[in-house]
């Protein structure tokens, strides 16, 4: 069985932090009082999964939308690489 990677994990959200602080930067947004943030609830930090495994992941500051609808302030999508 695989295991997960949490650091993969970690480096996806900060990946989406950077990508929904830009947003908020270039937009009208900017002046929010909640920074965007990324975290994941599920598995625990440390903690050694195997397949399947169940991924919990929570935003704030930002609303969590298909890639398919575009690019628009204020939003953005998790990519999660697993094993790779």
């Amino acid at each position: 069985m695989k295991k997960i990677s949490i650091v993969w994990l970690v480096l996806a959200a900060v990946c989406l932090i950077f990508s929904a602080s830009t947003v908020y930067a270039d937009s009208e947004y900017g002046s929010i009082d909640v920074a965007p943030a990324v975290v994941i609830t599920e598995p625990a930090t440390g903690a050694t999964v195997s397949s399947p495994v169940k991924v919990c992941m929570g935003v704030n500051g930002v609303v969590v939308q298909p890639a398919k609808k575009g690019i628009n302030p204020g939003s953005g999508h998790h990519h999660l690489l697993i094993d790779v």
